[in-house]
């Protein structure tokens, strides 16, 4: 079940209402639209995974590596930036993605995995 924060529950309310200066100073549509379709990783606390891949040369070399990404339960979502040899992931924390575990899904797609750094909320 996914559950909404108070805040976009109460910035519905005031909007349905036509209350708009019930909203805190700092909301934007964008805030609300972020809360309101909230996505499972979301909900859970996700984080980010900034992953160094070197090898990368084509779309085709982004899409087989997106896809495998994918299909690792709690991914929620995968962007790849070609020019800087970057994949961006949005996981769960459970999705339990390590460094030894991308060396190896890479090395098996005939990339060189790097470096990851961690960050939260996607």
């Amino acid at each position: 079940m996914t559950k909404y924060t108070p805040i976009a529950l109460a910035a519905v309310a005031a909007i349905l209402v036509g209350l708009p200066s019930t909203l805190p100073s700092n909301w934007s549509p964008l805030t609300l639209t972020k809360n309101l379709i909230v996505s499972p990783a979301y909900a859970a606390g996700s984080n980010v995974y900034k992953m160094r891949v070197d090898g990368m040369t084509c779309p085709f070399c982004a899409a087989t590596s997106e896809k495998a990404l994918k299909a690792i339960p709690g991914v929620t979502s995968v962007s790849t930036n070609l020019e800087k040899g970057v994949i961006s992931v949005c996981a769960v924390p459970s999705a339990n993605l390590t460094s030894s575990k991308m060396k190896d899904m890479f090395a098996k797609k005939g990339f060189s995995f790097r470096s990851m750094s961690t960050g939260r909320a996607c």
